[in-house]
């Protein structure tokens, strides 16, 4: 079994029992046994469709590649460059706590400024000091889990203030997205992880993707996210005070009349525009739901987060992973973002021995910053 990785365009290869991760990268287009296949069309449904606006703000596009490619870089060291301190919190499909663990991540830029990298380090146990005057020590693991450049970022996609990773494929087989948000010195991301299902024999590719974990990472910046941290010591600290992360979620949904800005990532470029006032009937930036849409799951969580996904990825079929925050409880503003992914898409090459097929992709990514208004005026 060999592999060899690219965080944006990589090829499922099935055995009869196991996942092998064959390498695929070019331009614009798959090769797979020295035969050229065209990458899959990002078609952005259901974002796509719903994200309409008669008065759109303008559009970045990719002439060239140029603006586009200094747009994205510039977003990316505007909003997630720095030092991140952070609690990961893993739930399953229904909510229940799996496992959490302290991290830090930093965000810095080397090379003059030119390229930015991104290194993780988890804290996964503590040894408790014996006398009064020591101190506890902490197990640390350091990772480097990223290198960005100007018109060198695979996989990540920005629009507005929310980043987005993936669809990608890790190396054990499982498909991972991650969709952040942040505002001001706090960061909510939200961790996907979809792992393979096969059928009873055994054989062929997976029949389908199950939900395996969320884990969902409070960030502050230059700050541990405590949790019982007066709101006065937060506003007094010189970066500024931290959303509320850890608030109790009631679990009502944001009902009212909004309105703000949207920003769109379709097919390499973004498009922003107005959102007209609207009422919120679901945690979603596409609209109502489709009467042949995939069943979503809802997670409330403290820090006013909401997080929607299917349980279950049916091959072929778009679906939409979803992040609403509202980070203060008294400032009416919500944030929301969704990504449009599809994956176990046309097989590309099958014989005997294993079955290829073609690579999960990003149909879209978009991202709102709504103002909630006032009741005199959504009456």
């Amino acid at each position: 079994i060999t592999m060899a990785e690219s965080r944006d365009t990589m090829a499922h290869i099935f055995t009869m029992r196991s996942l092998v991760l064959y390498a695929v990268l070019c331009g614009g287009g798959a090769l797979v046994e020295g035969v050229a296949i065209a990458r899959p069309r990002l078609m952005g449904p259901r974002l796509g469709a719903g994200l309409r606006s008669a008065s759109p703000r303008g559009a970045i596009r990719a002439s060239g590649g140029v603006d586009f490619e200094a747009a994205q870089w510039s977003l990316l060291t505007q909003q997630h460059q720095g030092f991140f301190k952070g609690v990961w919190t893993s739930v399953d499909g229904s909510g229940a706590p799996l496992d959490e663990l302290e991290a830090d991540s930093a965000w810095v830029t080397t090379k003059g400024g030119e390229e930015l990298i991104q290194v993780n380090t988890y804290f996964t146990g503590s040894v408790r000091s014996s006398c009064e005057v020591c101190q506890d020590s902490v197990e640390g693991r350091q990772l480097q889990v990223g290198t960005y450049s100007k018109g060198k970022m695979p996989g990540v996609r920005l629009a507005g203030r929310g980043i987005a990773f993936g669809p990608r494929v890790t190396k054990r087989g499982a498909l991972t997205a991650e969709v952040g948000l942040r505002d001001g010195v706090s960061r909510v991301r939200v961790l996907f992880a979809y792992e393979p299902q096969y059928a009873p024999t055994g054989g062929g590719p997976p029949t389908s993707l199950e939900l395996g974990r969320v884990t969902v990472i409070r960030e502050c910046l230059d700050r541990p996210p405590l949790r019982d941290e007066p709101r006065a010591v937060s506003a007094a600290r010189p970066s500024g005070e931290a959303a509320d992360l850890w608030r109790a979620n009631d679990g009502a949904p944001p009902f009212g009349l909004w309105q703000g800005e949207r920003d769109v990532w379709v097919a390499g470029e973004v498009t922003s525009e107005r959102v007209a006032p609207a009422h919120l009937r679901r945690c979603r930036c596409s609209g109502a739901a489709d009467a042949d849409e995939p069943a979503a799951e809802t997670l409330q969580l403290p820090g006013g987060i909401y997080v929607e996904f299917p349980r279950t990825i049916a091959p072929a079929t778009p679906v939409e992973l979803r992040v609403s925050w509202a980070p203060f409880a008294a400032a009416p503003q919500l944030l929301r973002a969704a990504l449009g992914i599809t994956a176990l898409g046309r097989v590309i090459l099958e014989n005997a021995e294993e079955v290829v097929m073609a690579p999960p992709t990003c149909d879209a990514f978009a991202v709102e910053t709504l103002e909630q208004l006032a009741p005199a005026l959504s009456s």
